[in-house]
């Protein structure tokens, strides 16, 4: 049996679309199931994450999406039991040319704004209701929607109950994570370090800062940190974010698919949105009280002097996160795909 994802990653895309689909292909290896992944080799392409993964790697080339189609269909393995596609421009009309190619497709998906052709689909969004599918699914198709779903990696769910009995013992912010996602194009990095460096803030920060070792403002954030000063150390090719999540008092962040990681651990973080797709479902999330929203140095600085000033403010939305997301989506998701998974009651 072979699952197959096909999923890019790029410093424009982002990593959360092969990330989310390494964890399920992690996951399945470990019941004897192999994975193959096909992804176009796109600037800022995390592939290498892949195969040093050991999972099997076709890449594509160009950009003609009826060509990927053919290639993508060219790559199937004879014997693929399921073909996973996790990509916003790939819908229905690519989705009926992999038919009879596979026995079960299944859709990741946040946006459902497509029509789509597929058995399955699996969006992690919060508070995601059946109406926003339909009419755009087949009447069979089952729909795995909200975070009980999200697709995190298992050191999530096995840190979350030391890390929230430690949070509860919370004595002020200590340690800021910040991790403004792929390359950081727009160096909301250094906004950030800016901001920090300007707090009036009686305790000593340790600051985490998490960078594509290959983005394009590395260097000027580098150089800011010496002159500033700054207690920071600077993170590429991360593959303990759980454990850094779990060390941080704070995360300054984009959203995106990382946002269910930080409320899996209670993390308080203030979000800015970095894609028009996101800014619904943080303002969710804002109104729960689980993030606030910063658009701006300044209303990141309000933000800052809000939640290190007062305590009562991360309890409460430490308490918020943590209710979003448990982190145990990933064996959810693999009981729907026939696969005996370790599942917890989910009360949320």
């Amino acid at each position: 049996m072979t699952y197959v994802f096909r999923a890019d990653s790029s410093f424009e895309i982002g990593a959360g679309h092969v990330m989310r689909c390494l964890t399920l292909a992690d996951s399945l290896r470990l019941h004897g199931i192999g994975s193959t992944f096909v992804t176009r080799d796109l600037p800022g392409s995390i592939s290498r994450k892949i195969a040093a993964r050991g999972h099997h790697l076709v890449l594509l080339p160009g950009l003609d999406w009826r060509k990927d189609a053919m290639d993508t269909r060219a790559a199937l393995p004879a014997n693929t039991d399921t073909l996973v596609a996790d990509h916003y421009r790939i819908d229905a009309a690519w989705h009926r040319q992999m038919r009879g190619h596979c026995r079960r497709l299944v859709v990741i998906d946040d946006l459902a704004n497509r029509p789509y052709d597929c058995d399955m689909i699996v969006d992690q969004t919060f508070g995601r209701t059946r109406a926003v599918y339909e009419g755009k699914v087949p009447a069979a198709c089952r729909l795995l929607l909200g975070t009980r779903f999200a697709l995190l990696r298992p050191a999530f769910s096995e840190l979350r109950e030391t890390t929230l009995a430690r949070r509860r013992s919370f004595n002020g912010v200590k340690t800021i994570l910040v991790s403004m996602g792929g390359s950081d194009p727009g160096n909301l990095s250094l906004d950030v370090l800016k901001a920090i460096k300007g707090l009036e803030y009686q305790k000593p920060l340790k600051i985490m800062l998490v960078l594509h070792p290959e983005s394009p403002v590395m260097q000027e954030v580098a150089t800011y940190i010496e002159s500033a000063r700054l207690e920071v150390s600077i993170l590429s090719d991360v593959e303990n974010m759980a454990t850094l999540m779990a060390t941080a008092d704070l995360a300054v962040g984009a959203s995106g698919t990382t946002t269910w990681e930080r409320c899996a651990l209670g993390l308080p973080s203030l979000v800015a949105v970095t894609a028009p797709n996101q800014r619904e479902i943080a303002g969710v999330l804002q109104a729960r009280g689980a993030i606030r929203v910063w658009d701006s140095p300044e209303s990141l600085c309000e933000c800052l002097d809000t939640v290190l000033s007062h305590d009562g403010e991360w309890f409460d939305m430490m308490s918020a996160a943590a209710d979003i997301c448990d982190g145990d989506g990933c064996n959810r998701v693999l009981e729907e795909f026939g696969h005996d998974a370790h599942v917890e009651t989910d009360n949320h």
